[in-house]
């Protein structure tokens, strides 16, 4: 693989909307550029790849770490503090304990994109801009500062023409905003597409009894306790989080959850239009019946997880039928 002598460049001219700027990334460009050459060193003379992914590579001062994040169906990486995360930041304590996910998406023109998104975390991610950002999809090479580390995410798309070798010559980083990630991204030329999200939202007005409202119910269950919670639409679009955290989903959900369920346990995401429970790499697992599971699609008929196996959680999702229709 070759190394990565140019970063990309932010065109500002393309950015519509300003996002609040209440945090400042706590590394200047200068040393960004200099983890990017760092990031493009750890990748020379890496094994080929003969299927579509993303190599992150992540550094803090002079050390530098790959992780290579394939596009299938299941794959997806955990990033945080925690030493069960798929990539472990623990140097630096202003990190969430899972701070983001990241996955590789492959869209419908055949180009490889990342998807990183904030679990719910106060601290967000920058691009050379210096904006706070909590959700993007980037198709091309990429570079965030995160707190003081820089991660780099360099796609490799084995099967479509690369012109010399994508890592050869960085197009420009071109961004643009939008309230929701795009199912399709179509373009002249190969540019590297950004799709910002301003800053989570709280959750939408729920109902938890009476008239069906929105996508379907959500009901936690341990021994005599139950609770149940309607979601919107744009609350799974966002990404809904179960766990013990202040961050994540309450309404009387977390009185049902006990030490043993993870802060930040798993996520509801709706994704081309079916729904998907992540377990965000928590220590007692979430599973199906007996078998542990990782990134699972939920019925449009309804679905059943449990949350870790000692003194289990049940969770139960009930789409309802105008959704349901909608869903695959």
């Amino acid at each position: 693989m070759s190394s990565v002598s140019t970063p990309p460049r932010l065109n500002c001219n393309t950015i519509a909307i300003q996002l609040p700027q209440d945090r400042e990334p706590q590394l200047d460009v200068a040393k960004m550029w200099l983890a990017w050459e760092g990031a493009s060193q750890a990748l020379i003379d890496r094994p080929a790849h003969d299927r579509p992914g993303t190599q992150l590579v992540w550094t803090w001062g002079r050390d530098a770490e790959t992780f290579d994040l394939p596009a299938e169906g299941r794959e997806y990486a955990v990033i945080g503090r925690h030493s069960e995360c798929d990539v472990v930041l623990n140097a630096d304590p202003q990190l969430s304990l899972r701070h983001l996910l990241a996955r590789t998406i492959v869209l419908d023109d055949g180009a490889v994109a990342l998807r990183l998104m904030s679990l719910g975390a106060s601290l967000p991610f920058f691009l050379e801009d210096g904006m706070p950002r909590w959700s993007i999809v980037a198709v091309g090479p990429l570079m965030i500062r995160l707190g003081r580390y820089v991660i780099g995410a360099f796609p490799y798309e084995p099967h479509r023409p690369s012109g010399g070798g994508p890592y050869r010559s960085p197009p420009q980083l071109h961004v643009e905003m939008s309230s929701v990630v795009p199912r399709m991204v179509r373009r002249a030329q190969r540019t590297t597409h950004v799709s910002v999200m301003a800053p989570p939202p709280e959750l939408s007005t729920m109902a938890h009894a009476g008239t069906p409202n929105g996508a379907g119910r959500l009901t936690l269950r341990r021994e005599q306790r139950e609770a149940a919670v309607d979601l919107q639409h744009a609350d799974l679009e966002r990404g809904v989080l179960i766990g013990r955290a202040e961050r994540c989903l309450d309404h009387g959900l977390a009185h049902v959850l006990h030490n043993g369920i993870s802060r930040t346990h798993l996520m509801l995401l709706r994704e081309a239009e079916s729904l998907y429970a992540y377990d965000l790499c928590s220590v007692q697992g979430s599973y199906t019946g007996d078998r542990k599971v990782r990134r699972c699609r939920l019925s449009n008929r309804g679905a059943a997880l449990q949350l870790a196996q000692h003194h289990p959680v049940s969770l139960l999702w009930h789409p309802y039928p105008s959704a349901a229709a909608q869903l695959h």
